[in-house]
């Protein structure tokens, strides 16, 4: 594992801010490790991301497809690297997936993640 001192501080607060939201989302399991699943952890992380997000609602089955499209290219990565489940991401995958998802949406990984995180805390 990376030590999180040698990373520079914007990247830490993102890595931070991603491990937090996984654990808020993710909710299976792959040997004993908690993975993000694509169905319900990926619906419920589209639903509330289009909630914070209005100009999704427009477009938001673009958002959804894009999502569904970056989540499946994960997987396979994630596979093609030694983890081999098709049931969901585990945390560094799941980390790819979110800035690969809003690089493709451009859209701004930290607003978007502090966002879904006070909605999610405040629950």
């Amino acid at each position: 594992a990376e030590d999180s001192g040698d990373l520079p501080p914007d990247r830490q607060s993102t890595e931070s801010l991603l491990s937090k939201l996984f654990f808020i989302y993710a909710t299976g399991f792959h040997r004993g490790e908690r993975i993000f699943l694509r169905f319900p952890d990926l619906k419920k992380f589209a639903e509330d991301a289009r909630g914070l997000a209005p100009s999704l609602h427009r477009t938001f089955r673009k958002f959804e497809g894009v999502l569904e499209i970056t989540f499946e290219d994960t997987i396979q990565l994630q596979s093609d690297m030694g983890i081999h489940t098709t049931k969901g991401l585990t945390l560094p995958w799941f980390q790819v997936f979110v800035q690969k998802s809003m690089s493709r949406l451009g859209m701004q990984v930290v607003g978007l993640l502090m966002a879904l995180l006070n909605e999610r805390s405040g629950k």
